[in-house]
């Protein structure tokens, strides 16, 4: 049991470095942001289908993102671990709360049962 949730951890923190490697092949100089940020709907559906014990994974990866393949000045970096972490965990618990069926049967409806 412990290797495999090793390995889906593994396997989490691979796939945000990749989504956040694919962002950031939009951009093309220092100056520019990416409008889509495919590592943050990664971390939600981590954190809905294998529950919010898994919270710490996402600030890990953000920090594996940053000392690769997107560095940042140090000062930036409390910012981005906090906002990438808290923007998932955030929104987790309002699936959980507003809309838990969400989270067994994830549809384009029940996306937009959360609208409401």
């Amino acid at each position: 049991m412990a290797g495999r949730r090793i390995g889906q951890a593994l396997g989490f923190v691979v796939l945000y470095w990749i989504g956040a490697a694919l962002a950031l092949s939009f951009i093309d100089h220092p100056g520019q942001v990416t409008l889509i940020w495919p590592s943050s709907a990664l971390s939600l559906a981590m954190l809905l289908l294998y529950g919010m014990r898994w919270w710490y994974l996402t600030p890990l990866a953000v920090l594996l993102v940053h000392l690769t393949v997107a560095p940042v000045p140090s000062m930036f970096l409390p910012f981005s671990l906090a906002a990438n972490t808290l923007g998932a965990v955030v929104a987790a618990l309002v699936v959980r709360r507003h809309a838990p069926a969400a989270i067994d049967r994830i549809t384009v409806r029940s996306g937009f049962s959360l609208l409401q």
